[in-house]
Parts: structure tokens; C-alpha cells; sequence
């Protein structure tokens, strides 16, 4: 790993054009972290950087230094584009032609594709977050100032779930301490995250939890959100993103899905586990991708037809896994 980043670094260093930094659309902390620790470093180093999320900053991330220098879209050809935390460069919401000359990916999903020979694709680490604390300490670790560690430190924080879920290793806990010294504000970093939530939050809460459902004899719960409950409650869809937590909670269930309606008759699924089945080849089956225990997907049709679609797919990984109980 310690010679890719070197080779990836000499990359970066050589680049005289504009760099365009890419999150994934409907952007999490790990995305939002590691683009705007990014775009500060590559600035601080003279370069000209520019980070592209198609869907802005999500409010709870919009206390991250740099938050405001986010753009929403990008009509130039930078020569060079930084895809962070996304298996594809469909992911960041662009269509062709894509306006950048070369990319290169930095991810801890597998799953996805290869871009060139300076991508670095890391499963073992805990966050992209991680991956890009790595490369800005190989770089030049004087330059990483209270700023770029905020951002680095929300994004380990906010990808391992608060340090519960299983990619919390030991790597996680290190570099965090490491950010700490470097200026980062645990407390007011979780208190942004995690503590300002919004009244339409848990209008929107209630109504989704009134959707959930338990399949395979109590090892599966889901929840469903719909169009017209974002408009009849006022939420934003960003606010139901880390609802999936609440069925996998649930005392027995071993995995836990959102079914969540999307423009065009599209449905984004969010799974999320316990570590008894590997949901990035679920989703993957599916189209999408992710972690063993937290990865998602995209399909279209209507609502009971991707259902069972899901369910299908994941009884038969279920069974592979010597879960399956009951016969559907």
C-alpha cells in the first residue's frame, strides 16, 4: 500500500491542470470527509481543486470546514478527476461525456471499477476517510492543520457507525486518536453529526416505522419510504438516511433493509447486517455494492415487484450462509 500511495502522490504532485474531486450522490460523512480533507490539502499545495456533489452538502455535514466551497456542478474539462468513496464514476451523478481527461478512484469498496493504475482500493480500511489520512500523512503530514482533520475524523466517525459497527478496528481507533491531536473536536463533531435533528426528522420517522416488516421467521425486518411521505411530512431525503438502523436493531434479525422510492419508479435499497451473511454480493447481484455487512443498490419497477426481487435474492444468500428458516 505504501507504494501505491507513493506513486499515487507523484501523480498528484505533477498535475499543473484542475483537479476535480467527485463525491457519490446522496453524499455520506465519509464522502463529505474525505473530498473536503482533500480539496484543502491539494489547495495548500497549490493546486487547483475543485470538489463536485451533485447533491450539495446534507445539513448535518454542513458544519465541515469547506462545506461552502462544495459545487453542485461543474461545466469545464479538468484534466484530472479524484472519484472518493464510489465504485463507479455513474455514482457521482455525472453522464457522459464526463467532464475530465483521466480519474482516478480512492475507495475501501471493492466492488466497482478500475480506473488506473493509480487508484487505490483498500477493503481492509475502515473508511475512505482512512485511505486519504494515509496518502496527506505520506505526503507531507506537517500540512494536515485542525481543518483537514476535522473533515478526515468525521469521516471514520460517521463510516464506522460511531465506532460500533465491525470495520471499527484497530486501524479506526489510531487514526482517530491521531486526528484528535491534530485538532479534531470529538464532542463537537458528534454533536453536529448526530444532534441536530430536525422536527420533520421524526414526523418522517414515525410514518416509516409504521412500514416495517419482519420476513424469514423474524431474521429479516424492512422499512419503506415513500415519496409522499417525504412531501406530506416536509422532510428532505437525506433525513431517512440512517433509518435502516431501526430494523436491524430488532432483537433476532440479522439484517436489516430500506426500501426507498426514488424518482422514475427507481428504488434505492440500503442493507445493513450483523455479520452472519455478506450483503456486498447480495447487492451486488443486484447492481450495487458495498461492505460484508452495510452495502446498497438501485433498481427499477414498481414497489412489490422489487420487493420480492430483494427478497429472493437475499433468501438465496441466506441460505448459503445457513440462515435461511423458513420457506417463502
Amino acid at each position: 500500500m505504501d507504494e501505491k500511495i507513493a506513486v499515487l502522490i507523484e501523480r498528484l504532485e505533477r498535475e499543473k491542470g484542475e483537479i476535480l474531486i467527485l463525491s457519490h450522490e446522496a453524499p455520506d460523512g465519509d464522502s463529505m470527509g474525505s473530498g473536503l480533507a482533500l480539496l484543502h490539502f491539494l489547495r495548500k499545495k497549490g493546486k487547483k481543486a475543485q470538489f463536485l456533489s451533485i447533491d450539495g452538502v446534507p445539513y448535518m455535514y454542513n458544519f465541515l470546514p469547506g462545506a461552502g466551497k462544495v459545487i453542485t456542478s461543474y461545466s469545464g474539462m479538468a484534466n484530472l478527476a479524484v472519484l472518493v468513496d464510489a465504485s463507479r464514476v455513474e455514482r457521482s451523478g455525472l453522464e457522459k461525456p464526463y467532464p475530465f481527461r483521466e480519474i482516478i478512484r480512492i475507495d475501501h469498496h471493492l466492488v466497482g471499477e478500475d480506473y488506473s493504475e493509480y487508484d487505490i482500493l483498500d477493503p481492509e480500511a475502515p473508511s475512505t476517510g482512512n485511505i486519504i489520512y494515509d496518502l496527506l500523512k505520506a505526503w507531507d503530514r506537517d500540512a494536515i492543520d485542525e481543518l483537514i482533520a476535522t473533515c478526515l475524523y468525521t469521516a471514520v466517525l460517521t463510516d464506522t457507525g460511531s465506532f460500533r459497527y465491525s470495520n471499527a478496528n484497530e486501524k479506526a481507533f489510531i487514526d482517530a486518536a491521531e486526528l484528535v491531536e491534530l485538532g479534531a473536536d470529538p464532542s463537537k463533531v458528534s454533536r453536529m453529526v448526530y444532534m441536530r435533528k430536525h422536527l420533520t426528522t421524526y414526523r418522517l420517522l414515525l410514518r416509516v416505522l409504521s412500514s416495517l416488516k419482519l420476513d424469514f421467521d423474524g431474521l429479516v425486518a424492512y422499512i419503506t419510504v415513500l415519496n409522499r411521505d417525504l412531501e406530506e411530512t416536509g422532510a428532505s431525503r437525506i433525513e431517512a438516511e440512517s433509518f435502516v438502523s431501526y430494523p436491524l436493531s430488532l432483537e433476532g434479525v440479522e439484517i436489516g433493509l430500506k426500501f426507498e422510492e426514488e424518482d422514475g419508479d427507481i428504488w434505492r435499497i440500503s442493507f445493513r447486517g450483523k455479520g452472519k451473511v455478506d450483503l456486498s454480493k447480495v447487492a451486488l447481484e443486484l447492481g450495487g455494492g458495498g461492505h460484508f455487512n452495510a452495502s446498497g443498490a438501485r433498481i427499477k419497477g414498481d414497489m412489490d415487484g422489487v420487493r420480492e426481487r430483494v427478497l429472493d435474492v437475499l433468501r438465496k444468500h441466506m441460505e448459503l450462509a445457513g440462515l435461511f428458516r423458513e420457506k417463502r
